[in-house]
């Protein structure tokens, strides 16, 4: 929920299924398929569940399903867009 506070471990880097964590990922603009040009202190947070992991990269999706912007929208993201895991919501 927007304004909610969260305590994230910035030095964990031992993702595993299950986990949620907190990122950053560049939107699409849906008209032109560009990355949006907005600045980066603009840029949005994203707090979701890892559902999967491979060695292209990680596939995350929201505990809200039906109205949840995740992988499913934007595909996956790389592990270095990774802020931590979120350890106390």
């Amino acid at each position: 929920m927007a304004g909610s506070f969260v305590l994230i471990c910035t030095w964990a880097n031992d993702f595993k299924v299950g986990d949620v964590i907190a990122f950053t990922h560049v939107i699409t603009d849906d008209l032109d398929g560009r990355p949006n040009r907005q600045p980066t202190s603009d840029n949005k947070v994203f707090i979701k569940r890892i559902k999967s992991i491979n060695s292209d990269g990680i596939e995350v999706s929201g505990d809200n399903k039906t109205d949840s912007l995740d992988s499913r929208q934007f595909g996956l993201i790389q592990k270095s867009n990774i802020l931590g895991k979120v350890i106390l919501r």
